[in-house]
């Protein structure tokens, strides 16, 4: 699972097929990084299972998650 801030591994995973485990994207503001580390925690306690072969946005106000095609995903 690739942790990142950079949008480009989007482009990576889904344009060029680049293959992941999953990525997660951290797309928090300077003013919401005091909650940052709770949420990360969060999400990797409660929806460890769909994380994995995702491409995951998470941010101050919601977390969406993406299945990413199977022919990248490392987790089939």
């Amino acid at each position: 699972m690739l942790l990142t801030e950079d949008k480009d591994f989007g482009e990576l995973v889904f344009a060029v097929d680049a293959p992941a485990i999953g990525v997660l994207l951290l797309r928090y503001p300077p003013v919401a990084r005091p909650r940052l580390m709770l949420r990360l925690i969060d999400l990797l306690t409660n929806r460890p299972t769909e994380l994995i072969g995702s491409f995951v946005v998470l941010g101050p106000a919601r977390t969406r998650i993406r299945r990413m095609p199977s022919r990248i995903r490392h987790d089939n």
